[in-house]
């Protein structure tokens, strides 16, 4: 009796997709082989012409990437094509020095897609035009926002450049943002005012100033009072900041006491008493630590 044959097994689905996936990983790694060969080398820029559009944006790019380990953070960049010429000589040979570094990434025939992948890889990390950020945040804040503006930029980049300031003001620099609105938005209002008085900071030289008030309880009262100019803010500021003379203490201390009458003396309670021994014995030990040569 003949045995008919079994049919052929077909073949499993997992079978099919292995040499699928495979063709696929391979395919994945010869792209980016392939790209990394082309663009992370000179091979690219070997075969670029230098009149062509893609090779001015890569001689651009590399000559800005050069720039900014020279000029440092204190740096300012333009884009734009040639309807918006702008020329950095020009604005660095002004009489007075804005203490800033001006460079123009600027490419004939460009459009903004360009200049979204030319900013992108002058700042991979988005942090070193941090001031942009800032900007970006008082234009979306509820209260500030119609009062932005772009000149605030200036404004901003000094803020963000100075540790003690941009802290007082509520400035992250890991986050690169405002962490704290309250105290961002009396930043905003000293650069625009309330709508009743002047705004108080007005030029990038006025926040450099902010060093001196910042930490300082006086200084900084002075300077949210709209009834004070912003040089009585600097003057306390930079008083509390001066080496403290003993002469002056004493002076201060002998003319507050003087000021205790015979009729107010008569009220000192017990507590007072014993303030009174207090400062006896502390200007007893003061007085000790004089040298003998000046004592007598």
């Amino acid at each position: 009796m003949a045995i008919a044959p079994s049919p052929p097994l077909a073949a499993t689905p997992v079978r099919k997709r292995r040499p699928i996936a495979l063709t696929l990983l391979i395919a994945f790694v010869c792209l980016f082989g392939l790209d990394a060969l082309l663009f992370r080398t000179r091979l690219y820029m070997s075969i670029l012409e230098p009149d062509s559009s893609a090779g001015l944006l890569e001689l651009i790019l590399r000559r800005e990437k050069a720039a900014q380990r020279t000029a440092g953070d204190n740096l300012v960049v333009t884009l734009g094509n040639s309807r918006m010429g702008f020329m950095p000589r020009i604005v660095d040979q002004r009489p007075q020095q804005t203490g800033y570094a001006f460079r123009t990434a600027g490419v004939a025939g460009s459009d903004p897609r360009s200049w979204y992948y030319l900013l992108r890889d002058l700042d991979p990390t988005a942090r070193r035009y941090r001031a942009i950020d800032a900007l970006k945040q008082m234009e979306g804040d509820e209260l500030f926002s119609k009062k932005a503006e772009p000149a605030f930029y200036r404004l901003f980049h000094e803020l963000v450049a100075l540790p003690e300031v941009r802290t007082r003001f509520g400035w992250s620099w890991d986050k690169s943002a405002f962490v704290d609105m309250e105290k961002a938005r009396q930043f905003f209002e000293l650069i625009c005012g309330d709508g009743k008085t002047e705004p108080k900071i007005k030029t990038f030289g006025d926040v450099r100033k902010l060093k001196s008030v910042v930490g300082h309880p006086k200084a900084e009262d002075s300077l949210f009072d709209t009834d004070q100019p912003l040089s009585e803010a600097i003057r306390i500021g930079e008083q509390g900041r001066r080496p403290v003379d003993a002469s002056d203490l004493l002076d201060e201390a002998k003319a507050s006491l003087a000021g205790i009458g015979v009729l107010q003396a008569q009220k000192l309670t017990k507590k007072d008493m014993v303030v009174i021994d207090e400062l006896l014995n502390f200007l007893q030990q003061l007085k000790k630590s004089v040298p003998a040569s000046k004592a007598t």
